[in-house]
């Protein structure tokens, strides 16, 4: 169904020209705008991911800029075209997020990245088919009506195409805009690199998408690509190139002014250099615009998508042109297949051939088999065979397999060195970049937010050989783990939705204390080792202690994120045992039997004031049952 307000964000003004919001920018922007001096850029866009937990720094960080900046979420983990593994509670988790930030544009991208059993946290290419368009066509339909709202979809860097391909992605896009309503988000840097992997026309892909209705093109994005033996990758990691930079004209041309966004991940530069690749997008769009104003208007020429397009305004299209295609576009399911030699804009490589539809083994597999089999090639290079028939061939195939199954252990190895920093220090780099996927394989990411992937690593370094010789390994994954878990906890809620906890400890008898229960801080976690994982885990900290005597030495700890930092703070056997008791729902009474039984001397009083000092106790609930 199409929602009205919602095509192209529902907008009716120009966005301009923003960046991607990333953390090493978090300071510049936030000192910037305490100075009064915002930096000038028209919008900013996150990665939807990083901000589904709606807590600590990162989500302060968005909603303070979110007062001086329209927002974009651009997500990466729904996978559209999975034809297994999408997830509803991601989906539903992306829906809290939007309608508490109320974002302008909301994006996902033309890809797949799930199975049955596991999730591989990548933009995987579809094969672009009638049946991929009916299963994509459907997610964003189920998508679009949960959020409420019409997304756009983008175009992506494929490094591998298939013989069953019966459509260009230009094609594909055009069909899903006008099944669905959806809009488009353009990366002309992707058009780019297919053009140069593949031979593939980008100027005939923006002529493709021109058909549609004015508006489609709800966002354009500019980034960097990496040149490599096995072709270009699109790794946003360097500043646009001059042929991108031809394309974004091109695109301007065909579309009118678009809001423009300038995305840098890795290796990512001072923010001024991404503002100066804001001002030469906002230049080249200006003269697009002033050339495109002096031109004389052929009253005769029938319009098409991109004349009719309002130069400066981002139009709301409210699902108009899902049922109703452009003159001269080509009708559901009568898309045609084009050809051609692929040197006409100059760009591509000399002599390559646009994407044609190359005969396919004659029982072409459905994308659920197809998926399954380039997942299974992923995982086990030995599966290649398996895969091959499907893939249009040529010296580069195996190699360019190889650019996904570089992003599969790359995922993997940053998301662990995320989670786990301190391990990584101990064991060194080679020792865990070697370890990622291994972990990996053995335990499949369950998610689509990378976020939530290696949960289960001390488990799987208590069997990991190679590690035995420092047995501490896996409680110190375990100790990381819960980090990294406080980290992304939610926030305590405000105090005017509870009582305080010391003024309802102060308003109990004795028996009443003994029956009551404490409300935890709900990014409270508890660590016990029998080594000390806690004090060597504060020695790897900025101005830590020194590292521990003697590592078989019992240690227990409190974990929690009273704000944005998460805090270990040693605790003794006793105030642990009680807060285990506490944090299981028992009362008062059964946490300090527990506190007793360990400690005779136990210090009630200054116990329960360091507790309600750092925010453990939340609010007290009085008059709870007891057995």
């Amino acid at each position: 169904m199409a929602h009205a307000g919602a095509a192209a964000g529902g907008i009716e003004c120009p966005l301009g020209v923003g960046v991607g919001l990333r953390t090493a920018h978090y300071r510049t922007f936030l000192d910037a705008a305490a100075a009064g001096q915002p930096p000038a850029v028209g919008w900013i866009e996150v990665h939807t991911e990083n901000y589904l937990a709606r807590s600590g720094r990162d989500w302060h960080v968005l909603r303070t800029l979110r007062r001086d900046y329209p927002v974009s979420l651009h997500g990466v983990g729904l996978g559209l075209g999975s034809a297994h593994g999408f997830s509803e509670d991601h989906l539903a988790r992306v829906g809290e997020l939007v309608r508490a930030i109320q974002p302008t544009l909301v994006s996902e991208h033309l890809s797949w990245g799930a199975l049955r059993e596991r999730q591989l946290n990548d933009l995987l290419p579809l094969q672009l088919d009638r049946a991929a368009l009916d299963l994509v066509a459907g997610r964003i339909a189920r998508v679009q009506d949960a959020l409420g709202r019409t997304i756009l979809v983008e175009n992506v860097s494929a490094y591998l195409r298939f013989r069953g391909d019966a459509m260009s992605e230009a094609e594909f896009l055009a069909e899903l805009a006008r099944r669905t309503g959806c809009g488009i988000l353009l990366d002309v840097n992707n058009l780019y690199v297919n053009q140069h992997n593949h031979g593939e026309d980008a100027l005939a892909a923006l002529d493709t998408l021109a058909a549609l209705v004015p508006g489609a093109i709800g966002e354009i994005h500019l980034g960097g690509h990496l040149a490599t033996d096995d072709g270009l990758v699109d790794h946003h990691g360097d500043r646009v190139a001059a042929p991108v930079w031809g394309l974004y004209r091109e695109a301007l041309a065909r579309f009118g002014r678009v809001p423009a966004l300038v995305e840098w991940d890795t290796d990512v530069p001072a923010l001024d250099v991404l503002l100066e690749e804001a001002d030469t997008a906002r230049r080249i769009a200006d003269a697009v615009a002033d050339e495109a104003a002096r031109r004389p208007v052929d009253d005769t020429a029938a319009p098409a998508g991109a004349g009719t397009s309002r130069s400066g305004a981002c139009t709301s299209r409210s699902g108009a042109g899902a049922d109703q295609p452009s003159a001269g576009a080509a009708q559901s399911g009568a898309s045609t297949i084009r050809t051609g030699t692929g040197t006409g804009t100059g760009m591509g490589r000399p002599g390559a051939a646009t994407v044609q539809a190359a005969a396919a083994p004659s029982a072409a597999p459905d994308p659920a088999a197809l998926q399954q089999a380039f997942g299974a090639a992923l995982l086990d290079s030995a599966q290649d065979a398996v895969l091959a028939p499907w893939l249009k061939g040529d010296a580069n195939l195996q190699r360019r397999l190889g650019i996904y199954r570089g992003n599969l252990n790359a995922n993997w190895r940053r998301a662990l060195s995320c989670a786990y920093p301190v391990l990584r220090q101990l064991v060194g780099d080679a020792f865990f970049d070697a370890l990622a996927p291994l972990a990996g394989r053995a335990q499949p990411s369950l998610d689509p937010d990378l976020n939530r992937f290696g949960a289960g690593l001390g488990d799987f370094l208590d069997t990991f050989a190679p590690a035995a010789s420092l047995p501490y390994l896996p409680d110190m994954a375990r100790l990381e783990w819960l980090v990294h878990e406080s980290f992304h906890a939610p926030d305590a809620p405000g105090k005017e939705s509870a009582p305080d906890a010391a003024a309802v400890l102060a308003g109990l008898d004795p028996q009443g204390f003994e029956d009551s229960r404490a409300i935890l801080h709900p990014s409270l976690r508890l660590h016990a080792s029998d080594w000390a994982t806690a004090p060597l885990w504060l020695a790897h900290q900025p101005d830590g202690p020194g590292f521990p005597q003697a590592m078989r030495a019992p240690s227990r700890a409190l974990v929690m994120r009273a704000r944005f930092q998460v805090e270990v703070t040693p605790v003794p056997a006793a105030a642990y045992a009680a807060l285990q008791q506490l944090e299981a729902g028992n009362s008062f009474g059964a946490a300090l039997d527990a506190a007793f039984a360990l400690d005779e001397e136990f210090d009630v009083g200054g116990h329960l004031g360091d507790w309600l000092g750092r925010g453990v106790l939340q609010t007290v609930l009085a008059g709870a049952l007891r057995a």
